[in-house]
């Protein structure tokens, strides 16, 4: 099996970050394109089996690659940097090496080694649709929106049914406040999967920024339906509450994100708008403090 068939193997991860975040990178490629769900040993034996075991370099580079997912999967992050870079020793064009190692950089948060390794299994396979997703993935979580948007139409030529491609593109529209490019990208990928959460929640942030607050509403219920718990999704009714002065909605839905996510700064910015609004101004004071100890998100 060659490398496009592990890629579409792949299962799209649909966890959601906060306001001004993107869907995450697609997942690490296993050998058996099962994105490492179901990794049958672990990594420290993988090891001893790859250690004791000589073999022709093709066959090393496989163990290495099946290593490094071991590693990954397991939240072993520079263990898994090194299996594949000791798998480029091998096979210094091998573009799953790339793309797997560019994924846990991504889960480090180190979005220039992440976009360099996208880069290399792009320049290796000119027709990876995933290594362009993610690549316009970790350009976005660096504000580097329109190189952003320009990966995620690659991947989009590439694999018109990648889904994720168009909500990710539509949220670095809503970035460069191009509404109704954004929406139009959120309407397709409900078109192709009308059970994705993040685009509804998504579509109705974009719908928000756009003054459209009245028809944001039903795509948040939407979102809470297929997961009651979004933070996403219950911050933006709560903002839409906020704007037609329901300030106790408001508040309970604030509550409500903040208690599923806690390290997104917008969250309490945009509460101690309603505290303000309520005349808690002590309460709007310590979340407004608050919200400048917390990172900022893309």
């Amino acid at each position: 099996m060659g490398l496009w068939q592990y890629l579409r193997g792949l299962v799209p991860a649909r966890s959601d970050g906060a306001p001004a975040d993107e869907e995450d990178a697609d997942a690490f490629v296993a050998l058996d394109g099962s994105g490492g769900k179901d990794v049958d040993r672990g990594p420290e034996s993988s090891y001893r089996m790859v250690k004791a075991r000589p073999r022709d370099p093709a066959e090393r580079v496989g163990e290495l690659l099946d290593l490094g997912m071991a590693y990954a999967s397991s939240g072993r992050y520079d263990d898994a940097i090194n299996s594949y870079t000791q798998a480029l020793e091998y096979d210094e064009d091998n573009a799953l090496a790339y793309y797997n190692r560019a994924w846990v950089h991504g889960k480090k948060e180190d979005f220039d080694n992440a976009i360099a390794d996208y880069s290399e299994a792009i320049r290796r396979d000119r027709t990876l649709a995933k290594g362009y997703m993610n690549r316009g993935w970790a350009y976005g979580k660096k504000a580097r929106w329109q190189d952003a948007i320009a990966d995620y139409t690659e991947a989009i030529q590439l694999d018109k049914k990648l889904v994720k491609a168009y909500v990710n593109r539509g949220w670095a529209y809503v970035k460069t406040e191009d509404f109704e490019k954004a929406i139009a990208n959120f309407n397709e990928a409900l078109r192709q999967d009308p059970d994705y959460g993040a685009a509804y929640t998504k579509r109705g942030w974009a719908l928000c920024e756009a003054g459209r607050a009245k028809e944001a509403t039903s795509n948040f219920n939407d979102a809470l339906r297929i997961d009651p718990a979004d933070p996403l999704a219950l911050a933006g009714r709560g903002w839409v509450h906020f704007e037609y002065k329901r300030f106790d909605k408001a508040l309970a839905d604030f509550n409500e994100a903040i208690r599923h996510d806690a390290s997104n700064p917008d969250f309490f910015r945009r509460r101690a708008r309603v505290h303000r609004a309520m005349q808690n101004n002590d309460l709007a004071a310590a979340d407004e403090k608050h919200a400048q100890t917390l990172k900022p998100v893309h």
